[in-house]
């Protein structure tokens, strides 16, 4: 992706450009910019590749119908290149080892998807996942198992077909949790407190879809430091998550329904992964990886049905 010239967000813009700042070029077919003006500053987005241009929709249809995104000056396509120019937001992305930053953005993000569940009529033209990864694991598994068998211990390819035979269980517990609007990888990346106000602005819908509310939690546990990832802060994050979500969306559930459709969510993305690593195996490209990931990350998943056959739902 080439990096756009001054003339022509001079023809965008309205304000003449005082100085520019490449904040990330590190994605084929997408820029992001920090644009200096006389009297503000903007963060301009722009590329070709499907990310953006999901998000450029995405603003089109949220992004004067909330105060939880930025302001947004252009969200637009122009000769084959899609735009984003949105007002700067002055702030910091949260600490999720602080407990106040828990609670203050997962009450957010409980706000934010009752919200958009009960307008959820609204956006039926965005995208909605379809929650596939379990027909393409079994797919894979009928089509190429003689190859799959060859990388992977028995036990785990055994304890994938036995998910798989479960799958309508699962699939069921994740789709009796309402619809909302997921901006897509909830992290501390695409969040920013706000420092005039401490309010909770979303920044990033690149992978933004439809999905149930559910999903919004479906890679914790995982030890990822983008996201609360100690027992204690994950269990402080699902609270407030669902307590924001309870008070506002007219759908009250219950704790124990919330903890069994997020191990579902869990287990889901695990099938995900599964899908996405078997699948560069065969591409042959990252064969130690993968051999590597699946056997480490079998027994997290075992550990994962064994929760839900406790509790009488397999």
């Amino acid at each position: 992706m080439k990096i756009i010239q001054k003339d022509q967000l001079n023809n965008v813009l309205s304000e003449k450009i005082l100085h520019r700042e490449i904040i990330d070029k590190s994605k084929h077919g997408r820029i992001i910019e920090r644009l200096i003006l006389s009297s503000k500053s903007l963060l301009l987005k722009y590329g070709t590749d499907d990310g953006i241009q999901n998000e450029v929709m995405i603003y089109k249809r949220i992004g004067r119908k909330t105060s939880e995104v930025p302001h947004v000056i252009l969200s637009d396509e122009i000769e084959g290149v899609y735009f984003l120019v949105l007002n700067w937001i002055e702030g910091t992305h949260p600490n999720f080892t602080n407990p106040q930053d828990i609670i203050i953005v997962y009450k957010a993000i409980g706000s934010w998807a009752a919200e958009w569940s009960k307008r959820i009529d609204e956006l039926m033209d965005i995208k909605h996942d379809s929650l596939n990864a379990f027909e393409k694991l079994e797919n894979l598994l009928s089509e190429r198992k003689d190859t799959i068998k060859q990388i992977i211990p028995s036990q785990t390819f055994g304890l994938l077909k036995y998910v798989i035979q479960k799958q309508d269980y699962i699939l069921k517990l994740l789709r009796e949790t309402p619809l909302t609007l997921d901006p897509g990888d909830i992290s501390l990346h695409i969040i920013i407190i706000r420092s005039d106000d401490e309010n909770v602005i979303f920044i990033d819908f690149e992978s933004s879809s439809i999905r149930p509310m559910i999903m919004f939690f479906e890679h914790y546990g995982e030890g990822y430091e983008s996201i609360p990832n100690t027992p204690k802060d994950i269990d402080l994050a699902e609270r407030s998550f669902l307590e924001a979500w309870n008070d506002q969306s007219g759908r009250t559930i219950e704790w124990e329904c919330f903890r069994h459709s997020q191990i579902c969510a869990m287990i889901y993305y695990k099938i995900y992964n599964h899908v996405y690593w078997i699948q560069k195996f065969l591409d042959g490209n990252s064969v130690e990886e993968t051999t590597e990931w699946i056997n480490n990350d079998s027994e997290k998943l075992k550990d994962l049905i064994v929760k839900l056959e406790a509790a009488d739902i397999l």
